[in-house]
């Protein structure tokens, strides 16, 4: 443990107190996701602490002020500040680029290779979005800390869905029963595992076995991509089936 933790004269935070191994705790995140902003930051470990308001919202600013608190002591180094954060989700337009097209059907071997790209800056991500916004059952939701957003394209460029994944749930019974692992190493472990938080293939592509070929994709390619964009390799995976749809 770091000194500095170890010989707090205090662990209380702006009314709330904390054990040293969630210091600890918090100090790691910061180390582990040195790509993050100081607001993604507050958010994931909200998330990864439990640290919600009754309504369910995360305790930003608390997080916020703890991290300022410990930076100020010595005990981590945060990123420069890139403006006032994010703010809520903003109503998003649609528009031509993701009007309906004409239903694609045929086997697999017809549209192969197919491929995951990176939606890359923000006009891709803004594009993404507004896909996700007007096909998924779900709608857009603005991320939680790190994340990465893919177009499904096919050999020819066409634009076939789009896949996002993000942190995993802190808390899930049945695949921390699977997994196995104690409290204490769940906690410490839980960022190593993410989730697939949309999947969409658009309703007018229509080929079967496309979509599990591209999860099978994913599956592949993702811990080399969260590597490469937020400096750790992740080792599990999980996504969802809503049995109704």
């Amino acid at each position: 443990m770091d000194p500095l933790i170890r010989d707090l004269k205090s662990t209380t935070f702006f009314g709330q107190r904390l054990t040293r191994r969630q210091i600890v705790r918090v100090q790691e995140t910061v180390e582990l996701f040195p790509k993050l902003s100081r607001t993604e930051l507050a958010h994931t470990l909200c998330v990864q602490c439990g640290w919600q308001t009754p309504k369910g919202s995360n305790r930003v600013q608390f997080a916020q002020r703890l991290l300022e608190e410990l930076e100020r002591v010595g005990i981590l180094t945060l990123p420069e500040r890139q403006g006032t954060g994010r703010g809520p989700q903003q109503p998003i337009e649609l528009s031509a680029r993701t009007a309906p097209q004409p239903t694609l059907q045929g086997p697999l071997a017809g549209l192969r290779p197919v491929q995951l790209r990176l939606a890359g800056g923000p006009a891709e991500a803004a594009e993404w979005n507004e896909w996700v916004e007007r096909y998924h059952p779900l709608g857009y939701r603005q991320p939680v800390g790190a994340h990465l957003r893919y177009f499904l394209l096919d050999r020819a460029g066409r634009k076939l869905g789009c896949l996002g994944f993000d942190f995993a749930a802190s808390r899930l019974a049945c695949r921390d029963a699977w997994i196995g692992w104690s409290e204490q190493a769940r906690q410490k472990r839980i960022q190593l595992v993410l989730r697939n938080g949309r999947y969409l293939l658009f309703p007018w592509v229509q080929v079967e076995h496309l979509a599990s070929h591209a999860l099978g994709l994913a599956a592949r390619q993702l811990a080399r991509d969260w590597q490469q964009r937020h400096g750790y390799r992740p080792v599990l995976l999980e996504s969802y089936t809503d049995p109704e749809r």
